[in-house]
This record gives C-alpha cells, structure tokens and sequence, in this order.
C-alpha cells in the first residue's frame, strides 16, 4: 500500500476489546491516509512498524499502560485462509507445541532478514544448482507472491528453463497492474522434469525447503490444463529489483 507524502491530522478513537471473555476500553490514536489500491495486495489489514515514534499509537503499549496485559506480545493462528485467532499479551502454548521456529537477525530495522543462500535440490535431496549468495529479505504478506532479485529469476530461466524458452514452451508475462513479471509455461510432458522438486533458502544457517509444485500455479482452460505459472515473480519496482520479498504464498508455509 504506498501513501502520499503530506501532513494528516490525528484523530481519536475509543472502542472496546473483548480479552478473554471480558470488554476492556481501549484509547488509539489514529491517521486517515488515502489509500493508492494496488492489484498485488492480498488484504487490507493491520499494519505494524518495527520502531514506533509515538507508543499513544500502539494499543499493546495502551493495554500494558491499564496492566490489561503483562506482555507486550501479540500472534497469530490460522483457522483456514481467511480466519483465525488474534492473541494479545501471550500465545497459548497449544499453539505453540509441534510449530517450527525460525529466527533470523532483522536489517535495516525492517521486517526483514537476510538470506545466506539459496539452492535447488531433487527428491533425494542432492544439490542441483547453488547460488551462494547473500540477500536481503523482506517480509509482505500484503504481496500474493513471492519476489525474488531479476539475478535470480535469470539464473532459473538460463538454468532450468533454457530449452522451453528457446521452444516457445516458456515465456515472460508483464502483470502491470500488480508490478511484477511472471514465467508462464505451456503445459506439456515432461514439464515439471525440467525443473527441481525443492527450492531451498538458508536463512541464518536454517534451511527453509519448499516443494516447487507448492509455488507453481496451473490453470484450466475449458476444461483442459493448459497453462502454468511461477509463484515467484521478478518485480519491475526498481527498489526491489535486488532483494526477496517473501510473500503471502510462502508465509503461509510457515505455519
């Protein structure tokens, strides 16, 4: 979601939230920005800032302030694709127990990280291709997709793609209104040899193994199954021409 620059006036706004079973009145501060709307945004949400200038802005900083909460921790858990539990002050440990946990050093004082490398490898887990480079990583749910550095998306075409290129079997498509280029693909046999079975990112010396049919999208056309794109785009954003975005489709598979 991108705003424009300018002065806004602050408003107030006091309502009520519902903390285990019981009304608590609640103070917050508030903006009204407009809104550009952006094709690529999953959903309009909360929005958090990884440093506050102003804690009257922060409900967990108003909650604490009433001892409503001992903790200023929030979390989510998904109960399907469009709902779920919000929790404030604490995460019951249900939730918790079986999770994988991965941590990394934040950049920039953004919600991001760095990606120590990225490899692809087979079902038998040999390593087909390493790029052994470092990145960095933003994470935005608001993005359906992932964006990965244009030095990547050509790495994969020129490596694993070459061939349906050159046989028209694979070509770029230009999504403007959602600011990114995607590869799409012809269905035909032998399709997915061509390419890997995992795509995996070492993210402070943890490696995140995604299966590469999870972030392939296909689609039917009467009936047939003719077309099939990447879930992991090239943005043509200049500022993210060089740096991951994980996205909606690969934060979903951290749950």
């Amino acid at each position: 979601i991108i705003t424009p620059v300018g002065t806004y006036k602050r408003n107030l706004i006091k309502n009520q939230l519902m903390l285990t079973n019981s009304w608590v009145n609640s103070t917050i501060l508030m903006y009204n920005l407009p809104i550009y709307w952006d094709n690529n945004t999953l959903f309009v949400g909360i929005s958090f800032s990884y440093n506050y200038h102003n804690d009257s802005f922060s409900f967990l900083h108003e909650l604490k302030r009433k001892n409503v909460i001992s903790k200023m921790i929030y979390g989510f858990s998904p109960i399907n694709e469009v709902t779920g539990f919000f929790y404030i002050g604490g995460v019951p440990k249900s939730q918790k127990q079986n999770q994988e946990k991965i941590e990394c050093n934040v950049q920039n004082n953004k919600w991001g990280c760095e990606i120590n490398d990225v490899f692809f490898s087979d079902d038998s887990l040999n390593i087909k291709y390493r790029m052994n480079i470092k990145t960095k990583a933003l994470f935005q749910v608001g993005y359906r997709h992932t964006i990965a550095p244009k030095s990547f998306m050509n790495m994969f075409r020129n490596i694993f793609l070459s061939k349906l290129y050159k046989e028209g079997i694979c070509y770029d498509k230009e999504r403007k209104q959602m600011n990114y280029i995607e590869i799409e693909c012809k269905n035909v046999n032998g399709f997915y040899e061509s390419i890997p079975s995992f795509i995996n990112f070492v993210i402070d010396n943890k490696v995140l193994q995604i299966e590469m049919k999870k972030i392939i999208s296909a689609f039917s056309h009467v009936g047939v199954l003719d077309t099939i794109t990447f879930d992991i785009c090239q943005s043509t954003i200049d500022t993210e021409e060089n740096i991951w975005v994980i996205g909606a489709n690969i934060m979903k598979m951290l749950d």
